[in-house]
C-alpha cells in the first residue's frame, strides 16, 4: 500500500510539528512513514519549511494543488475559517483526495498543523494504479 499524506499548515508552522504529528497519526492508525509516497498539500505551502521537512524526513516528493481545485471537493471535514485564510476548506482532507488517494484517516489538527491520510491500494507490485483501485 501506498500511503500519501495531506498537510496543511498555518504561517510559522514548526517542521519539528508538523513531523511528529505526522509520524503519530502513522503510528496511531499501524502505518509506517516508510509507505508514505507523496506529501500533498496547498500550493501556496509546498515550499514550507514544515511541509518540505516533512517530505524529507519520510523521502516521499511534495505536491501542491490549488485552493481552486481544493475547494472544489467534497471532504467529510470542512473548516469555514480555513475557507477564509486559503481559499479553501479544506487543505489536508481535500488534497489527498486530489491527489487521487482514498481518504484512510481524516485530518488531525495540532498547534498550526493538519494531517490526514490515504491510501492507494495496488494488486501487485508491478501493477499501474487505476481508477478501480482508487
Amino acid at each position: 500500500m501506498s500511503l500519501v499524506l495531506g498537510v496543511g499548515v498555518s504561517s510559522g508552522a514548526d517542521p519539528v510539528e508538523l513531523r511528529a504529528l505526522a509520524t503519530a497519526v502513522l503510528a496511531d492508525n499501524g502505518f509506517q512513514p516508510k509507505d508514505v509516497v507523496a506529501v500533498v498539500t496547498l500550493d501556496a505551502k509546498s515550499e514550507t519549511p514544515a511541509v518540505v521537512g516533512l517530505a524529507e524526513a519520510v523521502g516521499a516528493e511534495v505536491l501542491g494543488y490549488p485552493a481552486s481545485t481544493l475547494d472544489a471537493l467534497d471532504v467529510p471535514n470542512p473548516s469555514r475559517a480555513v475557507g477564509r485564510a486559503v481559499g479553501t476548506s479544506s487543505v489536508a482532507e481535500a488534497a489527498v483526495l486530489a491527489h487521487g488517494a482514498r481518504l484512510v484517516v481524516s485530518k488531525t489538527a495540532r498547534g498550526r498543523c493538519t494531517v490526514a491520510v490515504g491510501a492507494h491500494e495496488r494488486a501487485g507490485l508491478d501493477d499501474p494504479i487505476t481508477s478501480a483501485d482508487r
